[in-house]
């Protein structure tokens, strides 16, 4: 099996966690180079490793609020690391073979998608308070939150907040906010 390398888009800017993850990336790779009398100790290092990675990711996403999905899913990759090294127990390599096949490529998705959110965040000092409070495009191609006015979606017309003084044209525009 080929190296698991951490390619440029990988690299999340945020020092500790890039370090982090080039410390995960090479315990993948230990697991993946272990002899079979050795996988359920390259393991034991990798969920060693785990653990105390995603308790850091974990803290950081607690503080600034970020959704409880990051925290699930290292929860969901933990589980099925420990059950493969459960069957490792019970001489099953192939198993413990395919989880380090499979790991970059949960790990690729994981880091491309909640890291680089959570990363991003933490390098920039917001918190979800500041996303949630943030202007965005509205459908409407306004500048702002569409939940705090009026808009028409080209079937439906919207009023959010029930003043009623809205028209729709069927353009897809708000009117009337």
């Amino acid at each position: 099996m080929a190296a698991f390398e951490l390619t440029p888009e990988l690299v999340l800017g945020h020092a500790e966690m890039d370090a982090t993850h080039e410390d995960f990336a090479a315990a993948v790779n230990a697991m993946c180079m272990a002899a079979d009398t050795e996988l359920a100790t390259t393991l034991d290092a990798l969920i060693d490793h785990c653990v105390a990675h995603f308790e850091q990711e974990n803290a950081w996403a607690e503080s600034i609020g970020f959704p409880g999905c990051h925290r699930n899913e290292h929860e969901r990759v933990l589980g099925v690391m420990r059950a493969v090294r459960s069957e490792l127990d019970n001489g099953d390599f192939g198993l413990g073979r395919r989880l380090a096949e499979e790991l970059p490529v949960w790990f690729r998705h994981h880091a491309a998608s909640m890291d680089a959110a959570l990363a991003a965040m933490l390098k920039n000092g917001l918190t979800m308070a500041d996303i949630d409070q943030a202007p965005i495009a509205s459908p409407c191609g306004g500048s702002h939150a569409c939940k705090n006015h009026d808009h028409e979606d080209g079937e439906h017309c919207h009023s959010h907040d029930g003043d009623g003084g809205h028209a729709c044209d069927g353009s897809g525009g708000c009117h009337g906010h």
